[in-house]
């Protein structure tokens, strides 16, 4: 009875973010994925990030009516930096230590740059989603597994998207469409977030 852990900016939430959780459920027959959006993330600190409460209420739009996942707001409540090693702690603490983290091949490649990197590696199992990498991203994960880290790789295509994308399409006036969920879409119009009219 596995969780995973799916933690990320989400600014926004676009239908690659869908289509990996339930990728993920699937692959690795999960009885219960969270989403935790990220509350005051160190590495993007320098960085307008969109207010805490958009972003969730757009992650509960696009995730509405998904057998399996859940929305969390535990990292809503930092005033200081969000780390992933005490958020996985504590993830841990509550639904038992089969629980997976999911992470992007960009952060993989980059968890060198992460709080305490070495002990996030050893306490955690990782699924990895491919997007970019390559022959590096393979030398990596086994580099890490060496260091005692469980790294799974998922069998989903690489998706051909970002939020960074998705925000500077909304600011030129694009409505994103098939790359945001409808309501995601309304919600942002709604809103008046990222900088453009829909």
């Amino acid at each position: 009875m596995s969780t995973a852990v799916f933690g990320g900016t989400f600014d926004p939430v676009h239908t690659g973010h869908v289509k990996m959780a339930q990728s993920a459920i699937q692959q690795f027959e999960l009885c219960r994925l969270v989403i935790v959006p990220n509350g005051n993330p160190p590495h993007k600190a320098d960085i307008t990030v969109t207010d805490f409460d958009h972003r969730y209420n757009m992650l509960k739009l696009a995730f509405e009516g998904m057998d399996k996942v859940e929305i969390s707001d535990y990292e809503s409540r930092e005033d200081k930096f969000s780390y992933s090693l005490y958020t996985m702690r504590y993830f841990r603490e509550v639904y038992g230590e089969d629980t997976y983290f999911i992470i992007g091949a960009d952060s993989l490649l980059s968890i060198h740059l992460w709080h305490e990197y070495r002990t996030l590696l050893k306490e955690n199992r990782f699924i990895v989603f491919p997007r970019e990498g390559g022959d590096e991203l393979e030398a990596v994960a086994r580099k890490y597994r060496a260091m005692g880290s469980e790294i799974y790789f998922s069998h989903m295509p690489m998706i051909d998207v970002s939020s960074t994308q998705i925000r500077s399409k909304l600011s030129c006036g694009s409505d994103c469409e098939g790359i945001l969920c409808p309501r995601v879409r309304e919600y942002i119009n709604k809103n008046s977030l990222y900088g453009g009219a829909l």
